[in-house]
């Protein structure tokens, strides 16, 4: 398995991320299990502005969070508040813990695609 990317926290820090995306029961979902982030719609365009609105209000969040830190170990995250370098849950550990995860991949066709978010803290 390769080693896990460790990335910097630092004021407009970038990370990858997947989107999954996928239907169930005539819904539009997008989903991004790194951040426990969901969005969904009548439509795909529906699906990915509810997406994009659950990640403002995640990020709004986290910039207001103290434990910015936890929040992102409680999803899988490694790494330090020290250091100030975090690495992103693997997929084989979402797989693992991720209910969600293994209900799109035993039951739905979903397409994955690895994007950056950038967020600024």
């Amino acid at each position: 398995m390769a080693p896990q990317t460790q990335i910097t926290v630092t004021p407009g820090w970038t990370f990858p991320v997947s989107i999954i995306s996928y239907t169930s029961e005539g819904n539009s979902f997008f989903y991004c299990p790194e951040l426990n982030l969901i969005g969904y719609g009548a439509s795909e365009q529906e699906a990915q502005k509810s997406f994009q609105i659950s990640k403002r209000e995640f990020f709004r969040f986290l910039k207001t969070n103290p434990s910015f830190f936890l929040e992102l170990k409680k999803l899988g995250w490694t790494g330090s508040e020290n250091s100030k370098k975090m690495c992103p849950p693997s997929w084989a550990f979402l797989l693992e813990n991720d209910e969600i995860i293994r209900e799109v991949v035993a039951i739905n066709n979903f397409s994955k695609k690895q994007v950056k978010m950038r967020i600024t803290t």
